[in-house]
């Protein structure tokens, strides 16, 4: 094959990837050449995840069986990808992480969230420059670890102090709020089509709860006004109205 053709079929799984279309996403990951395998392996994880999450918002408990079946099949996939030695594709191993975190976490496994995110270092991440999809992984990825840090915070108590654990909580949901928003707006600059995830809504509402909840206003209102000024994205409506509903909830 050749690296014009490569770099094609990559484009184009890559912007399947952003636009959800996840039996493109198989298709094109399965035509990969092999200096490609780790994308290859992390596309089908991930393809596998985002399915399943849509069959089970969609269908209910009667998937349950399917569901774990898919799960256990992204956990192989994710598994090679980080078994896969490629100095060059290192952007997408640690997406592998992020993912394989990600995984823990919808089985339930907290504290091995929490540890797998301890592998890389996301802080370090945001500084770098990302590919769309693997910024998107590293926003659900604060999400994820938030909600571990909460559970485990509530369920259990906490080795460190409970402020500590609130804090890192607060500064987990900003960060995947402030990454959700710049992806959004550098997307409605383009033709390609994105759909607000279930996650990154949860880390755009959570941040504005989480700030006004701790006295920081001024901040919490400037997050408001930009995620009511997303008006070009797909999704950014129902985000606009949950968003409204929560506050409407929210005590004074």
């Amino acid at each position: 094959m050749s690296g014009k053709t490569s770099l094609r079929i990559v484009e184009s799984l890559e912007k399947a990837r952003i636009e959800g279309d996840w039996a493109s996403v198989s298709q094109y990951a399965e035509q990969l050449p092999r200096e490609y395998q780790v994308l290859r392996f992390v596309s089908l994880g991930e393809c596998l995840l985002e399915q399943r999450d849509r069959h089970v918002t969609e269908r209910g408990g009667g998937e349950r069986s399917n569901s774990l079946q898919s799960l256990h099949l992204a956990r192989d996939y994710i598994s090679k990808a980080l078994r896969t030695k490629n100095e060059r594709d290192s952007q997408h191993y640690k997406e592998a992480i992020l993912l394989q975190a990600k995984t823990c976490y919808i089985q339930g496994k907290f504290q091995e969230c929490v540890d797998t995110f301890s592998r890389v270092n996301m802080d370090s991440m945001r500084k770098e420059s990302l590919s769309f999809n693997v910024t998107k992984a590293l926003a659900d990825a604060y999400v994820y670890k938030g909600m571990s840090l909460e559970y485990l915070n509530t369920a259990y108590g906490s080795s460190t102090s409970s402020q500590e654990v609130i804090s890192e909580v607060i500064r987990c949901y900003e960060a995947a709020g402030d990454i959700g928003l710049e992806l959004l707006n550098s997307i409605s600059k383009s033709t390609l089509k994105l759909t607000i995830s279930g996650v990154l809504e949860i880390a755009l509402i959570r941040s504005v709860l989480l700030q006004l909840s701790h006295g920081l206003i001024d901040d919490g209102i400037n997050r408001l006004r930009k995620i009511f000024q997303l008006s070009d994205i797909q999704g950014s409506e129902q985000l606009r109205l949950s968003l409204a509903l929560t506050l409407g909830r929210y005590p004074q």
